[in-house]
């Protein structure tokens, strides 16, 4: 079993801000150095949601920080709020930096808000996306004496000249990925072979779709290297309270759900009319939430928890232990407790460099 400590906290006012962040690196630079093989990271704006922003920027201050082998993985790039010729020269930087440890996904984004805040039409976010997907793919596949490449999206166009620079870690490009909110997106991605990431699954649910996933991947023709590294590099992203107790750990954890929830609404009102909802936090059923999305208990109760996705063929969880708005002294109880007493029960876990095909 292999764990990825994701970087996801919100913030509860800018007065906050800076002390998160600075929370969130030093629990980045623990967790790897205690045995986590990565860090997750995802971008958002505006919303509160992600408190440091920018992924591809966060990701290069902790590489220099985090154990060596580290593999940063962006869940995900949001492509259509940006320029596909920096963002193809940015991950260039990024995955150079990590020395070929990086993983990108790349989304068309949720939150309406966000693309309203930097210049873009939300409805407009598939068929952008696709425009810079292309126009980034192109860019990164140009060579040296190539001819001249023209490039153009809704809002930029532009003509190459020359390679982008700097090139990739010796190769055209990072692996890409993507998240997966349906069982059909995840067969997509499996005939390309693109990693991929899952949140609120039950384990029945989460098996079914890994096991779509590696259809697809044996339908295209992929090795068995490539399908095994595929697997164990694509992961659910699960919440992870450890307290003294089971019940004071649900309790918490349903506590946090709600929270996340009355943050939401009050997102949504600061839109003049609600025309542009934020699209941000859980609504419904808590408990159903907690049961979807959480690894909650004492550490006993979470080694439990965990060696049933391990006995059940999953290899890969990310771990966020730092979100709704806990302190920094709430977040690392959980993740020191998570360090001294869960982890070494996943002795098998490990740090290993890329994979067959990256």
């Amino acid at each position: 079993m292999k764990f990825t400590y994701y970087v996801n906290a919100q913030s509860s006012g800018a007065a906050h801000d800076a002390d998160i962040i600075e929370t969130c690196i030093d629990q980045a630079v623990r967790a790897t150095h205690a045995g986590f093989v990565g860090v997750g990271l995802t971008e958002h704006h505006f919303s509160e949601w992600n408190t440091y922003s920018s992924n591809l920027m966060m990701a290069a201050h902790l590489s220099g920080r985090c154990a060596p082998g580290t593999r940063f993985i962006h869940s995900a790039v949001i492509a259509p709020l940006h320029n596909p010729i920096s963002l193809a020269e940015h991950i260039n930087l990024m995955d150079v930096l990590t020395k070929g440890n990086t993983i990108v996904g790349l989304a068309t984004g949720g939150d309406a808000m966000e693309f309203v805040g930097l210049g873009r039409n939300p409805d407009d976010k598939h068929e952008d996306f696709v425009a810079v997907l292309t126009a980034l793919k192109a860019a990164w596949s140009m060579k040296d004496g190539d001819a001249p490449l023209k490039w153009s999206t809704r809002y930029e166009a532009g003509t190459i000249y020359s390679r982008v620079m700097p090139s990739a870690y010796h190769r055209e490009h990072p692996p890409l990925a993507r998240m997966t909110i349906n069982d059909k997106a995840a067969y997509d991605a499996g005939l390309v072979a693109e990693y991929i990431y899952m949140a609120r699954l039950e384990l029945a649910e989460l098996l079914q779709r890994l096991e779509i996933y590696r259809g697809a991947m044996a339908e295209a023709g992929f090795s068995q290297d490539v399908i095994e590294d595929r697997l164990e590099w694509s992961f659910c992203f699960r919440n992870v309270i450890v307290r003294d107790s089971d019940a004071e750990a649900y309790e918490e954890a349903i506590r946090r759900v709600q929270m996340l929830h009355e943050y939401g609404l009050r997102t949504s009102a600061k839109i003049p009319g609600g025309a542009l909802k934020a699209v941000i936090g859980p609504t419904g059923d808590p408990e159903e939430y907690v049961r979807k999305q959480f690894i909650v208990g004492s550490a006993s109760s979470v080694i439990d928890q965990i060696d049933a996705y391990r006995s059940a063929g999953v290899r890969h969880l990310g771990m966020l232990f730092n979100f709704s708005f806990m302190s920094a002294e709430e977040s690392n109880a959980s993740l020191e407790s998570f360090i001294q007493d869960v982890l070494p029960a996943f002795s098998d876990s490990r740090r290993s460099g890329l994979g067959a095909g990256a």
